[in-house]
This record gives C-alpha cells, structure tokens and sequence, in this order.
C-alpha cells in the first residue's frame, strides 16, 4: 500500500488509511496490466539524422513511434517503463499531464536513460496518468553512440492498470457501478464527459450538488455468472467508506451465450439480496441491457428487461429502481454502435449519440428515484 501515491483534493481530506485503502479499490478494479507494443526502429533513418559523428540527435531526438497517449475515457496507473536497444543510445523519456500524482498539469521533467546491448533499463513510475488531461507518455532517441548507426533497433513497453473510474479520492461516497464492455467501454473510446457511466457521477455533483467518485467494476466478456463468482469471490467489495449508489448494468454476454431469463434472474437476485446487506445505506439501481442489433440477441434481453421490472416491483422497495436502457435508441440503426462491431450483431453503444442517448435514461431515473444519496 505504501507504493501508491495519495492524491488530496478538497477542504477536508479524508484520512490517508482510507484514501489509501480507495487507490487500492480504483487498482483492483482494473482489468489488468497495461502494456503497450514495442516501438522499433531500423533501416539506417536514425543514422541520416544524426548530426555529427557522435550520434547527437538535433532537436528533442528522433521520435520512437508516436507519442503514448491515453485513451479520454479512462486514467491509468503506470508502474514502469522498460526500454532496450540494440545500439549504446541515450533515450528520453517525458511523461506529460501526470496531474494525478499531485503534481498539477505540468510535464515531468525529462528523463534521460541509457541503454546498450544486453543492459536495457527500467524506470519505476508509480503514478497516475489521466487520459481525460491528455496524459501521455513520449519517448525521444537523443543520442546513438555507436560508430555504426543504422539498423537501430529500440523497444519500448509501459507497465500499469488500464482503469476506468474516478480519482476523487476524498469524495463524501462512493458509486459502485458493475457491468461489462458496455460499461467499461473497452471497445470505442467515447469521451468521460460523454460517458453514460459517467452521467451518474455529473448528476450528484453538477444537481444534487453531492460530491462522489466514481468506481466502476466492470469487464469485458462479463456476464451475469461472472458477476456472480465475483461477488462471492470478495471482488465486488471495496473499501468501507460510505457507498452511496450502487448500479448493475448486465445482459449483453448473457444474451450472446443464450442464457435463459431465469437464470440470468437468478444471478440478478443473488446481487439484490447482497447489495442490501453489504451496503444497507445504498440505493441500487438495475439496468436493463442496452439496444442489440441481432434479432436473437434482442428476443432474450426483452425478457431479461421484463424480468428485472417486474422483479423491482415485487420487492417495492423504495431505495430499489429500474431503467430500462433497451429504449434509448433504434436498435437496428447501426450509426450508434461501435464500427467495429460484427456485421448484424453491433451491440456496443460507443458513439456521442447513443451515450447521450443512454445518460439521458440513467439521470432520468436518478432524478426520479433517489435525488439525493446518504452518504
């Protein structure tokens, strides 16, 4: 725990055993390790731009592949940067935007790293890096010592957590928000603010005038079962700190493998009954699954939405809710999902409409249902 950098936003910092305690929730939430492919260099270009015998690069250095920048709707925790090379060369290495690590939004200073044959180097990073402040990390060839300087060959790899939450550390509470790619929004990159995800965190601070972070659980390739041996596993549970909402958003990998209503509702009661128990002060909110293309995909969600509301009314519980995201678009228009679905089976709602679209439900039902958290 010691490792992990404490970041201290706003009047009354929380204490910095629990601060601490949510930088390990945002981490293990993460989908795992980050890491980037390797950067090459060769054909004699570095030789040609070198000025004067010793290699010396002019200017910043000769570029290794485009800088690293991180995708607007996440922030990463980056552990290390390796690098290695075939040639004795002087590298530089600048991480930009670093802002929370606490240290504003000013670049780093450049580091320079020396690297040869057989001695390539790791730079401990340890910090995080927001996409959403143009985080980026860029690495520049400064110098080649070598006599013979074509056919360089430079690798590159960036070590750390792919995350997708907030780091408002010293929020009043906390949303829990579970899903899968939909939620964590792994394919496409639609940007935070745009996020449907996020619109439930801009609702409690920008109306209810709340302030929370967000946490989001969620995974591609989930399903309800997943969820499910996660919750019993521990996973679901972070840091005892006030958690306020709690949001289930699954469906869409259910209905890929043909999992029956009733078995998916098994899975969603299992969540229920916990949710309740573990965080007695939240409200809870279940989704239902967002548009499918596939006619088969859409016939079981149907049922999976139908399920969940008639459920919701049964248990009328007033600090349960329902919002049905099947309504916020066309289905079979194809312009709001990801281009990079399958032909037929689009199923990832990525574009600036459909997460609109989709905010526009989950505010709604917020605004109607819980106004106002206990946090």
């Amino acid at each position: 725990m010691s490792g992990f950098p404490s970041v201290l936003r706003g009047a009354q910092p929380i204490p910095v055993s629990d601060r601490l305690a949510r930088e390990a929730d945002l981490l293990a939430a993460s989908s795992g390790r980050y890491a980037v492919a390797a950067f090459t260099k060769s054909d004699g270009t570095t030789g040609t731009s070198t000025n004067g015998p010793s290699g010396l690069i002019s200017g910043a250095g000769y570029l290794l592949g485009n800088p690293l920048t991180f995708v607007p709707c996440r922030d990463f925790y980056i552990t290390s940067i390796t690098i290695s090379s075939n040639k004795n060369a002087t590298i530089s290495v600048a991480i930009n935007n670093a802002s929370l690590s606490g240290g504003g939004t000013q670049p780093t200073p450049t580091l320079p790293v020396s690297v040869g044959p057989g001695s390539g180097m790791t730079l401990p990073i340890n910090q995080f890096i927001s996409g959403s402040q143009n985080g980026s990390i860029t690495l520049y060839v400064r110098e080649v010592l070598d006599t013979d300087l074509t056919n360089c060959v430079f690798n590159v790899a960036v070590s750390g957590f792919d995350l997708w939450g907030d780091t408002n550390f010293d929020a009043s509470g906390t949303i829990l928000w579970v899903g899968d790619s939909i939620s964590r929004q792994s394919t496409g990159s639609p940007a935070k603010g745009t996020s449907f995800v996020n619109s439930a965190r801009k609702y409690y601070i920008e109306t209810a005038g709340q302030n929370v972070r967000l946490l989001v659980k969620a995974y591609s390739g989930a399903t309800s079962a997943t969820i499910e041996d996660m919750r019993q596993n521990g996973k679901l549970d972070v840091a005892n700190d006030g958690v306020g909402l709690v949001v289930y958003a699954l469906g869409m990998n259910d209905s890929g493998s043909a999992v029956s209503s009733s078995a998916f509702m098994a899975n969603v009661n299992a969540f229920i009954a916990w949710s309740l128990k573990r965080y007695p002060n939240a409200k809870l909110l279940l989704l239902g699954p967002s548009p499918a293309e596939s006619n088969s995909r859409e016939a079981l969600l149907s049922q999976y939405r139908t399920a969940q509301a008639a459920r919701v009314a049964a248990l009328a519980n007033p600090n349960i809710a329902f919002a049905d995201l099947g309504t916020a678009f066309t289905r079979t228009d194809t312009s709001f999902y990801n281009s990079g679905d399958s032909a037929g089976d689009h199923i990832h709602p990525t574009t600036v409409a459909a997460q609109t679209a989709l905010g526009n439900i989950v505010t709604t039902a917020l605004a109607a249902n819980f106004p106002r958290l206990i946090l």
